[in-house]
């Protein structure tokens, strides 16, 4: 089990934590970094995808832990970014399977 460099108490410490929550992203669509690179920081993003089905880039926001807390995700902020990143990804030439974003 490889360890990694922990930049605050709440970062992944080694590589099979990271695929395990690399895992919950795929199923998720979309990841949340809780305070993982800096205190009191909390960020959400999605996959950006083009026509060949592949990863580019992702589009997301970071802001104090106090103003993206999980209500406020709940509430719409995860669809709002979730369909901001199907649109970008349409327009790159992604076709989204049937019931999928």
């Amino acid at each position: 089990e490889q360890s990694m460099t922990a930049l605050t108490e709440r970062s992944t410490k080694n590589r099979d934590a990271l695929m395990a929550e690399l895992k919950k992203t795929a199923t998720k669509g979309y990841a949340i970094e809780n305070e993982e690179v800096e205190i009191d920081v909390r960020g959400i993003a999605v996959a950006v995808k083009d026509f060949s089905k592949n990863v580019i880039a992702a589009i997301g926001i970071m802001a104090p832990v106090s103003r993206l807390t999980d209500e406020r995700l709940e509430k719409g902020i995860i669809t709002a970014l979730q369909e901001s990143g199907v649109a970008l990804s349409t327009k790159l030439g992604f076709i989204a399977p049937a019931g999928k974003k």
